[in-house]
């Protein structure tokens, strides 16, 4: 677990918690992202729905392929917009993944789902409202 803490340190934190001012672009693909204010009490925040679509921050090649109980827990700052966009997607394709979208291309609430064997097999959790407008704080564990 420590190792999987600082992969993910490596990956996002280093770049929030830069000493550069907010808006300075960090490094990431496929397009730049811009460091942006945080929740008050919680440093900087990573934009990724500026005008370039398709950001992401890359992390480290099987950085949760070990894991089997586990927590990812993050601030969201919601604008309501697109929908299946990503809080989270790990995986090698559409055959073995696990994600989380604030907005399931019309369901009414934030989606998590896994799989290891393509659509027929995803297991899913769904919210039965929708996520609110601003800052939010989502969750997902799972417990073998």
């Amino acid at each position: 677990m420590d190792e999987l803490a600082s992969n993910i340190k490596d990956a996002v934190l280093d770049l929030l918690w830069d000493d550069g001012p907010v808006g300075d672009p960090p490094t990431l693909e496929p397009q730049p992202a811009t460091r942006t204010p945080g929740r008050e009490g919680f440093g900087n925040a990573i934009g990724l729905n500026g005008p370039e679509p398709n950001q992401y921050v890359e992390m480290p090649e099987g950085i949760v392929s070990g894991l089997t109980d586990f927590t990812i827990a993050t601030w969201v700052n919601w604008n309501g917009a697109q929908t299946w966009s990503r809080v989270f997607d790990f995986g090698t394709g559409t055959g073995v993944n696990m994600f989380l979208t604030p907005n399931a291309g019309g369901a009414p609430g934030v989606r998590f789902a896994i799989t290891t064997s393509g659509a027929g097999g995803e297991q899913q959790v769904s919210a039965a409202q929708e996520l609110p407008i601003g800052w939010q704080h989502l969750a997902v564990t799972r417990q073998d």
